[in-house]
């Protein structure tokens, strides 16, 4: 990733001094991001004894979500596009079970949680080419690198009585590259704007299980694993004037590890590995707001 990010900086740069004509674009909008997120571990590192030995499961994590898109036209065809986005969790619950059997049988712990707090951040930088493909439509395919991380929690519901109370944490990282397209179709003032792409990435959890007093403390455990994203969005834009359009848009997202190690830090100082199975996310948001163009 970081001889992706170093590349297009140079990149940028070379054709910010050398560009003919200057062309910005600057897009922000306010979503409402929808998700869901799941992993699981084996009991040892074939994946064995069982196969499903402990699982977590966060469902409807809702909030509001940040987006901010810089983009500029830097020599003829080429255009460089930075994205920043926050996500705030504010609604959610989470799930933790524990299994004696394979296939999610005979369960010998399950506690639900409340999840109604988290974060997510999004960057991504990415070089673009346009390719006219007819009076009313244009294409433009991308690369990119990019990197996204989220904050997980498991908290009481209200009137539990634990001492200290439940405040665990999940925080994963994906960081890697991304290959998409951009099909737009421009008819008067109004663009309509399909976006499909997937991600390459590195995947890397740590945890910190606040109520468990075998793990260690903070670092619990962690995951690794490599992992890939695919998504479409689509995006419809109004021209108010020459310089402000508004913009209203869908993504849907998935994003999945493939199996990898789980390595827990015990407070008596043993490190043990199992099989990391793997995790998930699904995610559909809507999102409005305001392009600038100058």
């Amino acid at each position: 990733m970081k001889k992706i990010t170093y590349t297009l900086i140079l990149l940028f740069t070379h054709f910010y001094v050398f560009a003919q004509s200057s062309n910005w674009k600057i897009e922000t909008s306010i979503e409402q991001l929808n998700h869901d997120y799941n992993w699981s571990i084996a009991g040892n590192p074939e994946g064995n004894s069982p196969n499903i030995l402990s699982e977590l499961i966060w469902s409807k994590l809702k909030g509001p979500k940040i987006n901010l898109n810089i983009s500029r036209s830097v020599y003829k065809q080429f255009e460089l596009s930075f994205n920043f986005s926050q996500h705030c969790i504010k609604q959610g619950r989470a799930k933790d079970t524990d299994y004696l059997q394979d296939n999610r049988t005979d369960p010998f712990f399950d506690e639900d949680a409340l999840s109604n707090k988290g974060q997510a951040f999004d960057y991504s930088l990415f070089l673009k080419y346009e390719i006219p493909a007819g009076r009313f439509l244009k294409l433009k395919p991308y690369i990119g690198a990019a990197y996204f991380d989220k904050k997980l929690y498991l908290l009481d519901f209200p009137g539990t009585l634990n001492d200290p109370p439940l405040n665990s944490t999940y925080k994963n990282r994906w960081k890697g590259g991304v290959l998409g397209i951009e099909t737009g179709y421009q008819l008067n003032k109004l663009l309509l704007i399909l976006n499909l792409a997937a991600g390459y990435y590195d995947y890397l959890a740590k945890a910190r299980w606040n109520l468990n007093e075998k793990f260690n403390q903070p670092l619990s455990f962690k995951q690794t694993a490599n992992s890939y994203t695919l998504s479409a969005g689509f995006r419809a834009g109004y021209s108010l004037s020459k310089h402000i359009a508004v913009i209203m848009g869908v993504e849907k997202k998935y994003g999945a590890s493939y199996s990898g190690i789980d390595e827990a830090y015990l407070s008596d100082g043993e490190e043990v590995r199992t099989r990391f199975n793997g995790a998930e996310f699904n995610s559909f948001g809507a999102k409005a707001g305001l392009e600038f163009t100058f």
